[in-house]
C-alpha cells in the first residue's frame, strides 16, 4: 500500500480544480477535491496535545492527591495533567486520514487531496511529521488577476451585490484592499509551505500549468503514455467554471479591481513580512476586514469562526 501521499495546496481561483483534474488523468493517482480544511483543525489539535508533558495513568489518589490538598507541595504531582497521550493521538490521527483518504483507491495507487485552505508552517509540518514519503504541489498564481476572479466569481458577485451596489468609489475600493490583504496572506501562506517542505515541494504557476505536465508528472515520478496525455490534452481542453471578467458590480470591474489591487497588494505583502498575518482583520472581526471573505470563506462569514486554520 502507497504511503506517500500528495497534497495540493492553492489559493482560492487559482485553477487548483483544473489542476486536480489533470492530476487525475494519471491512472495511478487519486486526488481528492476539498474538504473544509480539516486537517486544519487536527493539527490544532495535535499542537494542543503536545503542549504537555508525558500522560500520567494513575488516578488522582494513587498519585497524592490528599498529600496536595493538605501539603500543596508533593513530589511530582501535576493535578492537571491527564492519561492522552500524544502520541498514541497522533498514530490515530494519522490512521483517520488514511483510512479518508484511501476510501475507494486501489493498493497500488497513491492518494491525494488539494484544498484552498492549507498552507504554513504548521499544516506543513505536520503532514511531513505523519507522512515523511509525502510530496506537495503548490499553485501560485498573479495575485492581481487572482483578486479579478475572487470578486467577481459567480459567489462572490451575489454575495456583494446582496450587500450594496457599490457605487461609491470608496466603498469599491475597500472591497479590493480586503480581497488583496487576504490573497496577499494566502500566498504568504504558500512560501512557508515551499520553505518547509524544501525538495519534497513543487512550485507551479498557474500562468504556465497547462505546459507542465510533464514537469508535474516527473516530479511525482508517475511515467506519462500516450494514453495520460490523450486524456490530459481532453481536460485542458474543457476547461469550466471560468469567471466572467466583463461584468461590473458598481464601480467593482476588471479595470478599476486591477487599478486598485496593484496598489493594495505590494502594500499588504509589506505589512505582512514586517508584521505577520492579522488575523482579527482575516476573520472579518472588530470592524476590519468585512471582505477578506472574497478570498474563498464565504460559508464562514460572520460565524466568528475560520476554516482556514488561521490561528495556527
Amino acid at each position: 500500500m502507497n504511503d506517500n501521499p500528495l497534497f495540493v495546496f492553492s489559493a482560492h481561483r487559482a485553477r487548483s480544480t483544473l489542476l486536480m483534474r489533470v492530476l487525475n488523468c494519471h491512472p495511478g493517482l487519486v486526488v481528492w477535491g476539498e474538504h473544509g480544511g480539516i486537517l486544519n483543525n487536527i493539527a490544532e489539535i495535535d499542537n494542543i496535545s503536545r503542549r504537555f508533558g508525558p500522560p500520567l495513568t494513575a488516578p488522582l489518589a494513587e498519585r497524592g492527591l490528599g498529600e496536595f490538598i493538605r501539603w500543596q507541595t508533593p513530589i511530582d504531582f501535576s493535578p492537571w495533567r491527564s492519561p492522552v497521550s500524544s502520541d498514541s493521538l497522533r498514530a490515530s490521527m494519522r490512521d483517520w486520514i488514511i483510512r479518508t483518504f484511501r476510501t475507494g483507491v486501489a493498493p497500488e495507487q497513491r492518494w491525494g487531496t488539494k484544498e484552498i485552505r492549507y498552507g504554513g508552517t504548521a499544516i506543513t509540518q505536520f503532514l511531513r511529521e505523519l507522512f515523511p514519503a509525502c510530496q506537495f504541489l503548490v499553485l501560485r498564481q498573479d495575485l492581481t488577476e487572482l483578486c479579478i476572479s475572487n470578486i467577481l466569481a459567480p459567489w462572490s458577485a451575489d454575495d456583494l451585490r446582496a450587500l450594496g451596489t457599490f457605487t461609491d468609489p470608496a466603498e469599491a475600493e475597500a472591497v479590493v484592499a480586503d480581497c488583496a490583504y487576504a490573497l496577499a496572506a494566502v500566498d504568504w501562506r504558500l512560501q512557508q509551505t515551499l520553505d518547509v517542505a524544501g525538495s519534497t515541494a513543487m512550485c507551479i504557476r498557474s500562468e504556465d500549468s497547462a505546459n507542465m505536465a510533464d514537469g508535474i508528472f516527473a516530479f511525482l515520478n508517475l511515467p506519462l503514455t500516450q494514453a495520460i496525455r490523450d486524456a490530459i490534452t481532453a481536460v485542458m481542453e474543457r476547461r469550466v467554471g471560468q469567471t466572467d471578467k466583463g461584468q461590473s458590480i458598481g464601480a467593482l470591474n476588471r479595470d478599476s479591481i486591477r487599478q486598485w489591487a496593484e496598489k493594495y497588494i505590494p502594500a499588504a505583502q509589506h505589512e505582512i513580512a514586517k508584521n505577520g498575518l492579522d488575523r482579527t482583520r482575516l476573520m472579518g472581526q472588530g470592524g476590519r476586514g468585512r471582505y477578506c471573505f472574497l478570498a474563498g470563506d464565504h460559508a464562514m462569514r460572520g460565524s466568528g469562526r475560520t476554516s482556514m486554520g488561521w490561528v495556527l
